[in-house]
C-alpha cells in the first residue's frame, strides 16, 4: 500500500494565505452575547443551532424544523466526505450517480438540488454555473456539526433556499494539550484510506490542520440486465481523492475574536457513465477550494459585529478518450459579508447584514467569460409578545433584498432584483413548558443559473428567476414521561412558478433550451423522533418523510394540462439510527427505506423502491494519553441490488476497516 501526495500549487497559495491571515472567527467566548440572549429550556434536546435564523437559539424553540449532525454523530457514520455523512441523514434525498467518489447531490422536502442551499460557516457555496454543489469534494475532516433547516429561506439566504438549507460548521476544537489523530484503513474494491489531524491549543489561540488520501479502484461486481443478468465487473470508476484542511481562532482581547477556515480538495476519478451494455473510459479532475476568515466584535452593550471575506474556487476538467474531446470549467467568486446583533430590549432581538461578492466563470461551454454580481441587505428579527396566562408566542420575521448583476463579456448587462419575505412563529400554549407549536410562511426564489442563459448553443438570456411560497407548521413535544424522547411532527407546501426546464427547439430538436414553463407543487408530512433516554446505553433516531411532488406539464399539441411527479422523488422516504454502546464499544445500525421513484418526466420508467442497512462498530483502546480505535462498517449488508440514478449500477455488500491513533 503506498500513499502520495501530489497537492497543486493552489494549495501551497491557500495555505499561506491561511496562515498570514490567521483568520477572524467568532469563538465560543464571543458567541455568549446571542446565547445569553435566548432562555435555553435545559433538556435533553437544547442544542444551539444557527441555521434557523441566523441567530443563536436552541433546536428546540426553532420555527423550522432543523436536524443537526453533531461531530460524535459523524465519528459514527465514518466516511470520509459530507457526502458520506449525509447518506443517513434523516430529511434530505441523497443523489450519487454512481459509487466511491461519484457526483453526490442532494435535495429537501423534493425540490431539485438546486433549490437548495448548500453553506460552509454561513457562506453560500452552490455554484453560480449550475446551482449545484458535489457533496463528494467537501471532507469531513474538522467538522464540528451539520445543521439541516427544512423549508424556504430566501429571506435569509438569498438565491437557491426553496426548500432548504445545509450548513456545514467548521471549528477547530479546543483541547487542554495539543492532540495528533492518524488514520489508516481499507477495505472493498481496492479502497486505500489515510489521514492525519493535529490540533494546537494555547491560552491565545487554537490551530487545527488535516491532510488526508481516499483511493479505490471501483471495480465492485453489478448484474448486466441486458445481458440475461451475468454478472460484470464496474470498470473505470476509480479514483484518487486528496485533502486538506485548515481551522483556527484566536482571542485578541476581551471584546474580539478572530477565525480562520479553509478546506482544499482535489481528485482525479473515472466516470463510467449510465450502463447500457459499455461503461465509457471518461475521467474528470477537480479541484476546489473554500476559504473564509470572520472577525467577531462586541461593540457595544448587547451589540456583536461579525464581518467574514471569503473565496472559493473549483477548476473542473472532463476528458472523453473515445471522443477525443476535453471540456474545461474554472469558476472563481469572493466578497464578504457583515451582521450586526442587537437585543433592542429585553423582548426584541434584531439582526441586519448585508453582503456582496462576485462570481465569475471561464467555461468552454459557455459564450464567453461572465461575472455575476450579488449585492444583498436583510433584516431579521425575534421577538417575545407579552405572555398571556400560560401562553407565550414568539414571532420570528425577516425580509431580504438581493440584486444580480450579470456581466457578459458581450457587453450584455442583465439584473435581477428580488425582495424576499418570511414569518415564523413558536407558541407556547400550556404551563407545561415543552410542547411546542411551530409555523411559517415566506417567497423563495432562485435565479437562472449561468449555464441556463450563456450555454452554447442554446441558452437563453430571456428567463426570468423561478419563484415560490413555502408554508409549513406542526408541533414538537419532549414528552413528560421520558425527558429523553422527543417527538416533531408537520406538514409542509411549496408552490413553485416559472420553474426553468430544458426542451428541445421547435426549429431544430437537436438543439435544447430552457424556459421558464413549469409549476411544481410539493405536499408532504414530516414525522421525526429522537430517544436519548438517560437510564440506558442507547440512542434512536427515526424519520419518515411524505412527500408529493409534481409537476403541471402542458402538452404542446393540444395544450392540455396534466400533472406528473417530478422524476427520482420517492413519495416515502424513511431513515433512521439505533446504537449501543457498552463501555468503550459502540454499534450503530443505520436502516433507511426509499419507495419506488420514477427517473423520467412522462412517469414510464420506474426504479424499484429498496431497503438498505449499513452497520458500523468500533472499540476503543487506552493506554494512558494514547488512544486507539478500531472500527469496522458494512454497507448494504443484506446486498441489495439498486440504482439512486436510473443505469448507475450500485455495489451490493462491501465493507471498511479502520484504525485510528490519538496521542
Amino acid at each position: 500500500m503506498r500513499f502520495t501526495f501530489s497537492f497543486r500549487p493552489t494549495l501551497i497559495i491557500l495555505l499561506l494565505f491561511a496562515v498570514i491571515a490567521t483568520g477572524y472567527a467568532i469563538t465560543d467566548d464571543a458567541d455568549t452575547l446571542t446565547a445569553e440572549m435566548q432562555p435555553s429550556l435545559h433538556v435533553a434536546f437544547d442544542d444551539i443551532v444557527v441555521t434557523a435564523t441566523r441567530t443563536q437559539l436552541p433546536a428546540w424553540r426553532s420555527p423550522v424544523p432543523v436536524s443537526y449532525i453533531t461531530g460524535a454523530d459523524l465519528e459514527r457514520r465514518g466516511g470520509l466526505t459530507v457526502g458520506d455523512a449525509l447518506e443517513h441523514s434523516e430529511p434530505v434525498t441523497l443523489r450519487r450517480y454512481g459509487a466511491g467518489a461519484s457526483l453526490t447531490t442532494m435535495s429537501v422536502r423534493g425540490v431539485a438540488a438546486d433549490q437548495t442551499v448548500v453553506l460552509l460557516n454561513g457562506i453560500q457555496i452552490n455554484s453560480a454555473q449550475n446551482g449545484l454543489v458535489d457533496l463528494s469534494t467537501i471532507p469531513l475532516s474538522g467538522i464540528e456539526r451539520i445543521e439541516i433547516a427544512r423549508g424556504g429561506a430566501s429571506s435569509l439566504y438569498g438565491n437557491h433556499a426553496m426548500g432548504g438549507v445545509v450548513n456545514i460548521i467548521t471549528r477547530s476544537v479546543g483541547y487542554e494539550r495539543p492532540v495528533i489523530d492518524l488514520q489508516a484503513g481499507g477495505g472493498s474494491f481496492g479502497l486505500r484510506r489515510m489521514n492525519v489531524r493535529s490540533r494546537i491549543n494555547t491560552s491565545s489561540f487554537d490551530l487545527s490542520f488535516g491532510l488526508g488520501r481516499d483511493q479505490s479502484d471501483g471495480d465492485f461486481r453489478f448484474i448486466d440486465m441486458y445481458h440475461d443478468n451475468e454478472p460484470l465487473k464496474r470498470e473505470h470508476a476509480d479514483y484518487v481523492q486528496s485533502f486538506a484542511t485548515l481551522d483556527g481562532q484566536a482571542r485578541i482581547d476581551k471584546e474580539t475574536t478572530i477565525r480562520l477556515f479553509a478546506r482544499y480538495s482535489q481528485a482525479d476519478r473515472g466516470l463510467p457513465g449510465p450502463f447500457f451494455g459499455q461503461q465509457s473510459d471518461d475521467r474528470q479532475e477537480d479541484e476546489h477550494v473554500h476559504s473564509g476568515i470572520a472577525l467577531s466584535r462586541v461593540i457595544a452593550d448587547d451589540v456583536v459585529l461579525e464581518f467574514r471575506p471569503f473565496f472559493i474556487y473549483s477548476d473542473i476538467l472532463y476528458s472523453s478518450p473515445a471522443w477525443d474531446f476535453t471540456s474545461r470549467s474554472i469558476n472563481r467568486q469572493f466578497g464578504a459579508a457583515f451582521d450586526v446583533h442587537a437585543q433592542v430590549i429585553a423582548d426584541i432581538m434584531v439582526t441586519f447584514g448585508g453582503e456582496l461578492s462576485d462570481a465569475s466563470v471561464d467555461a468552454d461551454g459557455l459564450t464567453g467569460d461572465i461575472e455575476r454580481v450579488n449585492t444583498v441587505a436583510y433584516l431579521s428579527g425575534e421577538w417575545a409578545l407579552p405572555q398571556i396566562g400560560n401562553v407565550q408566542t414568539t414571532i420570528f420575521p425577516s425580509v431580504r433584498y438581493d440584486r444580480f448583476s450579470n456581466n457578459h463579456a458581450g457587453g450584455d448587462r442583465r439584473l435581477y432584483e428580488e425582495v424576499t419575505w418570511k414569518v415564523g412563529g413558536t407558541v407556547q400554549p400550556f404551563a407545561y413548558d415543552r410542547f411546542l407549536v411551530r409555523g411559517s410562511v415566506g417567497s423563495n426564489f432562485k435565479a437562472p443559473g449561468l449555464n441556463d442563459m450563456y450555454w452554447s448553443p442554446g441558452g437563453n438570456e430571456e428567463l426570468t428567476p423561478e419563484r415560490s411560497i413555502s408554508y409549513d407548521a406542526g408541533i414538537r413535544w419532549n414528552l413528560p414521561f421520558d425527558r429523553g424522547l422527543l417527538i416533531d411532527a408537520g406538514f409542509f407546501s411549496i408552490r413553485t412558478e416559472d420553474r426553468i426546464i430544458w426542451l428541445p427547439g421547435a426549429d431544430n430538436p437537436q438543439i435544447w433550451s430552457p424556459v421558464n414553463l413549469r409549476k411544481v407543487h410539493a405536499d408532504g408530512f414530516e414525522l421525526d423522533l429522537r430517544w436519548l433516554p438517560e437510564t440506558l446505553p442507547v440512542r434512536i433516531g427515526a424519520s419518515y418523510t411524505y412527500q408529493d411532488v409534481h409537476q403541471f406539464i402542458t402538452e404542446g399539441e393540444t395544450g392540455v394540462e396534466t400533472t406528473k411527479q417530478l422524476p427520482y422523488v420517492p413519495n416515502h422516504l424513511v431513515s433512521g439510527e439505533i446504537g449501543y454502546d457498552v463501555g468503550d464499544l459502540r454499534f450503530s445500525f443505520f436502516p433507511r427505506y426509499n419507495t419506488k421513484r420514477y427517473a423520467d418526466e412522462s412517469n414510464k420508467e420506474i426504479l424499484d423502491g429498496y431497503f438498505m442497512m449499513d452497520i458500523r462498530g468500533d472499540y476503543t483502546v487506552h493506554l494512558g494519553t494514547l488512544s486507539a480505535l478500531f472500527s469496522l462498517d458494512i454497507k448494504n449488508y443484506f446486498d441489495t441490488d439498486y440504482q439512486i440514478i436510473q443505469h448507475y449500477p450500485m455495489p451490493g455488500r462491501h465493507f471498511e476497516v479502520n484504525v485510528r491513533l490519538r496521542y
